[in-house]
């Protein structure tokens, strides 16, 4: 009954937004007599991404949350009160342990995943790669960022360097930005392109940060058709 009272009283937006996800088990606390419902949500899906701080809620019944020790076998864990934030250094699991005065109350073990590439496009558009455009389309874009889709993470990363390779029936082209702009010497020959070409943009370095730390990491080259 006191899990059922406890259950009622979270939002029904919380409920059922996690009812796929939460991990509920009893366990025994110091007085025997007493069972505590544990219940441990990753806050964006029921998976862990490396190197990405990762929201996780906490609570147990009968317990207040500032009476639960949180840990995590696989990177670090920060908060209190329920709220945690768990960044973890290695793919494949981590487990979530969560004791009160030294006894265990529940482990719940999360799969962990690298985040996949993000996609690479032209700035200030949604055109992706293999996507027929022509020069003006190009200059005014004036460079390349990136984006996650589909993810509820707020995941951004910038580009710090990339590499433009111009493929023409009569030569390949290559030159390199030490930025996510388009340099003038990229911009003029994409000016000067007559008839069709392919433009590969690849070497692509980005940096992303999971809250504290400024990642750097390679991404999949895209190329556009010139038309």
């Amino acid at each position: 009954m006191k899990a059922l009272r406890f259950f009622k009283h979270l939002s029904p937006v919380l409920l059922y937004a996690f009812a796929g996800i939460f991990m509920m088990i009893s366990c025994k606390q110091s007085s025997p007599e007493q069972d505590a419902l544990v219940a441990v949500e990753a806050s964006k899906m029921n998976v862990l991404y490396k190197d990405v701080q990762n929201p996780l809620r906490v609570v147990a019944s009968g317990i207040l949350p500032s009476k639960i020790d949180v840990s995590v076998d696989n990177g670090t864990i920060e908060g209190d009160a329920g709220n945690y934030v768990v960044t973890p250094e290695n793919t494949g699991k981590a487990v979530i342990s969560v004791q009160q005065n030294g006894k265990m109350l529940n482990e719940h073990t999360f799969r962990v995943e690298s985040m996949r590439d993000p996609q690479v496009i032209l700035k200030g558009s949604l055109e992706k790669a293999n996507t027929k455009l022509n020069r003006a389309e190009l200059i005014n874009a004036g460079g390349i960022e990136v984006y996650w889709p589909d993810t509820d993470f707020d995941t951004r990363g910038e580009v710090e360097s990339f590499t433009v390779e111009i493929k023409t029936e009569k030569e390949t082209w290559k030159s390199h930005s030490e930025s996510a702009k388009f340099t003038k010497e990229q911009l003029s020959k994409i000016e000067s392109i007559k008839g069709e070409a392919t433009l590969l943009i690849k070497n692509i370095i980005i940096s992303h940060t999971d809250g504290e730390r400024r990642l750097k990491r390679p991404v999949s080259g895209v190329y556009f058709e010139i038309v």
